[in-house]
């Protein structure tokens, strides 16, 4: 699941941009938007597996999923680097 996330990445960046173009939204950081939005689709796609099999995650679990994004945010972050460069 974090693979195919970071592989939007660089889409994320480029609607974004499209985005910042509306100043009414008041979007500031490009790299903290496209963070906090990577983020957030992770975070639900976790969530929507328990969903699927209808049960509540428990805080094992959820800690876990916290721990995998966690080791992997320096990888979310320098894609978001390499996307910011297009």
């Amino acid at each position: 699941m974090v693979d195919s996330r970071i592989k939007t990445i660089p889409d994320t960046v480029r609607f974004y941009r499209l985005l910042k173009r509306d100043p009414s939204l008041m979007l500031k950081e490009e790299g903290d938007f496209v963070f906090g939005y990577t983020w957030g689709l992770m975070i639900a796609g976790v969530a929507s597996v328990f969903r699927d099999v209808q049960r509540q995650i428990n805080e094992k679990e959820m800690d876990e999923a916290v721990q995998v994004l966690n080791s992997r945010m320096h990888q979310i972050r320098q894609a978001i680097l390499n996307a910011s460069k297009l």
